[in-house]
């Protein structure tokens, strides 16, 4: 069943517009109130009119896609601002200018996989504030862009014949750090974040830190999600298990994500819990505003604390490959576990991935330990 359509003004082209099965349809310039867009509208559904109807660019497919994700967001199903920052990433895709043409004015049928190699070359090329796009924001625009595509080809009827980016695969993720944060380092902004009177952020970091869990997979849990007794350590001390069931390879693994948090954690979260009216199904951790966590704003959040920390005299860095961001904490832990001589069976169950990615990954400190060993024989 079709979808039913309403004429919108399209602020780019300055007319009035209206989708019908999936082809966008433009008003005459002489159509200017939404009296006589409706009118219009109605003539074209009716067929008593011919409509104007060109071959759709990419930038006409991106606005679809623009329309259909604030509708998620108006159903509660996305964050306002990670649809901001789409807008953004998929403006600054369109004003690529790829062989002297941008790419928003290409048809989006003749789009294919060379375009997006080209486009990832232009944008390695770019600079901004003096310094050249790194690797991952590269990374970050091509796969909104095919994004794009893939809900495309999704439509009913499909709004481009073929998804052509199958056999473009996204440039490879730098290395992450050669240095991982110690223990000195992680007392020393756990202190500062303490003084700052931050504590709330400061309790998340430390659950970063002990746990080893992804921060998606602490900012977007829920009390009703915490086992309080779920373990016990070899003193017998209760430690807690956060049970996530839509994590990161939820759907290909079928499995749910045990986040393990040990007893001086459980302290303090019981006393911050304690302090709600009613907790239940709120998230356990929330920005300084009171506002759930999104993946960008605890980033930049993080940043401006780190830049402050710095200024004050911690020995932080906020960039280069070494900067301390979230995740670092996560190879910390890892790298942690695996030069105490954890199995990496074990380490890998505990972080929640596989063993071949801790041994892809971490495997410079694997030789440093058989090396080591051998040296004892």
């Amino acid at each position: 069943m079709a979808r039913t359509s309403k004429p919108w003004y399209w602020e780019a082209r300055k007319c009035w517009a209206t989708t019908l099965n999936g082809k966008r349809h433009t008003a005459p310039k002489t159509v200017t109130s939404e009296h006589e867009a409706w009118a219009w509208h109605k003539s074209i559904v009716e067929g008593s009119l011919r409509a104007t109807v060109g071959k759709r660019s990419v930038a006409d497919l991106c606005e679809l896609y623009l329309e259909w994700d604030e509708k998620r967001v108006n159903a509660e199903q996305r964050d306002a601002q990670s649809h901001d920052l789409t807008v953004i990433k998929l403006s600054r895709v369109c004003a690529t200018t790829i062989a002297g043409v941008k790419v928003g004015k290409i048809p989006a049928t003749s789009i294919r996989g060379q375009h997006l190699k080209s486009m990832l070359l232009e944008w390695r090329g770019e600079k901004k504030n003096g310094k050249r796009l790194s690797v991952n924001y590269c990374r970050d625009l091509a796969s909104t862009f095919k994004a794009v595509f893939n809900w495309a080809v999704g439509q009913d009827p499909p709004l481009v014949p073929s998804y052509p980016f199958a056999k473009t695969p996204l440039p490879k993720a730098p290395k992450p750090a050669s240095r991982f944060a110690t223990r000195k380092e992680a007392a020393q902004w756990l202190r500062f974040l303490w003084r700052k009177g931050l504590r709330d952020f400061a309790l998340l970091q430390r659950c970063l830190i002990h746990s080893g869990a992804r921060p998606s997979e602490l900012t977007r849990a829920t009390w009703d999600e915490i086992d309080w007794d779920g373990w016990k350590d070899k003193v017998g001390h209760s430690g807690a298990i956060v049970t996530r069931t839509e994590w990161k390879s939820a759907r290909k693994t079928g499995e749910e994500r045990r986040v393990y948090l040990p007893a001086s954690l459980c302290r303090s979260l019981r006393r911050r819990m304690e302090g709600l009216p009613d907790p239940d199904s709120q998230p356990i951790f929330t920005s300084p505003r009171h506002q759930p966590w999104t993946a960008s704003n605890l980033a930049t959040t993080t940043q401006r604390f780190v830049k402050e920390a710095i200024d004050a005299g911690v020995p932080l860095k906020s960039s280069g490959p070494d900067r301390l961001i979230c995740y670092r904490w996560r190879h910390t832990a890892a790298s942690k576990l695996l030069m105490d001589g954890v199995p990496i069976a074990v380490v890998g169950k505990l972080l929640g991935t596989s063993a071949k990615m801790i041994s892809e990954v971490y495997g410079h400190l694997l030789d440093e330990s058989i090396a080591d060993a051998a040296s004892k024989l």
